[in-house]
């Protein structure tokens, strides 16, 4: 079942609202959503609270490589999740490529990091 996702531009960003079982699928397409809904814009967040699931850490790792692949015109991305942030690997896959996808426990959070100088 894909993932049900809400979009919304805030003044800043772009903010992914995303809810639904983890795959490998349903992340590249959120990738590919995010890829051309914001091609005219450099910060975006995306709330993964409502994802059910883990992908295994392996598959993480492929998702922040293709995340660098597919979203390289964005300055920074934000992911929020519900467990913590730490263990998520995305992230470490993303940096080690020099991009800027940091993954945190709360929008506040984000945003504040996704709107620093």
């Amino acid at each position: 079942m894909p993932f049900t996702v809400t979009v919304r531009r805030e003044p800043r960003y772009v903010l992914f609202t995303v809810a639904g079982h983890a795959s490998l699928k349903n992340y590249f397409d959120i990738i590919e959503q995010a890829r051309t809904e914001t091609r005219a814009d450099t910060l975006a967040m995306v709330d993964l609270r409502g994802v059910i699931g883990r992908l295994h850490v392996s598959d993480q790792l492929f998702i922040g490589e293709t995340v660098v692949e597919k979203l390289s015109h964005l300055q920074r991305l934000a992911t929020v999740v519900a467990d913590d942030p730490a263990t998520y690997n995305s992230e470490k896959a993303a940096s080690a490529k020099g991009f800027a996808l940091r993954t945190f426990a709360s929008p506040e959070e984000a945003q504040a990091w996704l709107l620093s100088p």
